[in-house]
């Protein structure tokens, strides 16, 4: 059995491929893929399930309970863990470590849990100078009040590299798992590809697209005008800030000229775009790596 985690994906690609995923469920069941959402008390079943592996249970037993637990089913060719919250919370998503402290820590306990299976990670990167904004936006937008430039002084952007991320995640020596990295900026164009190569259907080229088109809107403007806002005309309660939320969302106020960050150049978005590029270089050329790029068409 091979057991596929999605522990890449930021938050708008995740939506699309879980909606994909539903959308073609009787294509996945047909094959016998299994497909399951992380739930509340996953991550304690599985901590529970490692931690008594490791105190000496029996492996194959508590294996097929946290299998029966998790799904409902102990006979699948594939089992696809998917949830973008593996790779950390979204408001704190740099902390000590560079990018998702939680990931290494989850797959340790997968190692524990499947060593006699084959697991295989899927990555999504995304260059920094669209990654940043989107997550102060979306903390912005979750009524965590904070100016772009505190948000800034937490991480040292110009040390950040996917690579680090994905050799982490893969773990050390001979028993390093085997990852699938594509791009976040590709993701629109072979979002078809990514799901074959994690579930390995046939005829994946044929999956249906969901009805939710896939949304690449994160707004720094828009999120610098309502912190902007809100600084002037605190809110007093959640649901007054739903109400606000809902009208910057719909209606793009007016401004009379852009709010712009003096920590958000112009040469400090190409010097990151330029750091994204080298680094997808080296990602290319890694060992047990895999890459999703999108097909060059010829005559």
């Amino acid at each position: 059995m091979e057991i596929n985690v999605y522990i890449g994906g930021h938050e708008a690609t995740t939506k699309h491929f879980i909606s994909a995923l539903k959308e073609n469920k009787d294509t996945l069941d047909a094959e016998n893929v299994v497909c399951f959402p992380m739930e509340d008390d996953t991550f304690h079943n599985l901590f529970r399930a490692s931690k008594t592996i490791r105190q000496g249970g029996d492996i194959e037993t508590i294996r097929t309970k946290l299998l029966q637990q998790l799904t409902g089913v102990q006979d699948a060719n594939k089992f696809i863990i998917v949830d973008y919250r593996v790779i950390g919370n979204k408001h704190r998503t740099f902390e000590r470590e560079p990018f998702f402290p939680r990931s290494g820590g989850f797959i340790k306990q997968l190692k524990v849990i499947f060593q006699t299976h084959n697991i295989h990670t899927f990555t999504e990167t995304r260059n920094l100078a669209t990654f940043i904004p989107s997550c102060y936006s979306s903390r912005i937008f979750d009524n965590f009040s904070s100016s772009f430039e505190d948000f800034l002084a937490t991480i040292n952007i110009e040390n950040l590299r996917w690579s680090e991320y994905i050799e982490r995640e893969q773990g050390r020596g001979e028993a390093r798992i085997p990852a699938t990295v594509w791009r976040f900026e590709d993701y629109p164009y072979i979002w078809r590809d990514v799901i074959g190569a994690m579930t390995g259907i046939s005829k994946y080229q044929d999956l249906l697209s969901p009805a939710a088109p896939f949304d690449f809107n994160d707004n720094l403007q828009m999120a610098l005008l309502l912190y902007k806002y809100t600084q002037k005309y605190p809110v007093k309660s959640d649901d007054e800030f739903e109400k606000l939320k809902k009208i910057f969302l719909e209606h793009k106020p007016a401004t009379s000229r852009e709010i712009i960050s003096t920590d958000w150049s112009a040469k400090r978005i190409e010097a990151l775009t330029n750091s994204y590029n080298d680094d997808w270089y080296y990602i290319e050329r890694m060992e047990n790596v895999e890459t999703i790029r999108p097909r060059t068409l010829t005559r």
